[in-house]
């Protein structure tokens, strides 16, 4: 919906505006069009970066237990735990 807002906002601007014929507004018309429509080829390209794949637990690499895995993951939320009571603390 904000695309088409813009687009219809870009268009009154560029047909009805009172300074549609200064060369200044122009140009800002034309970076802003350039702008937006660069992103949008970017993002329909896919050419942003996805998030990372999350990292596996250290005592879980190699082995396919589950047990392990909730170990580790166990182990990292302790981690966390106490690096928070450090930061509350300092």
């Amino acid at each position: 919906m904000a695309f088409g807002v813009f687009a219809g906002v870009l268009v009154h601007g560029v047909m009805a505006g009172t300074d549609a014929s200064h060369p200044l507004v122009v140009g800002l018309y034309v970076a802003t069009a350039a702008t937006v429509s660069g992103l949008i080829a970017m993002r329909i390209a896919g050419a942003t970066a996805s998030a990372p794949a999350p990292a596996e637990p250290q005592a879980a690499k190699g082995r396919g237990d589950r047990a392990a895995m909730l170990a580790a993951a166990r182990e990292t939320a302790a981690q966390r735990t106490a690096a928070q009571r450090t930061a509350a603390e300092g």
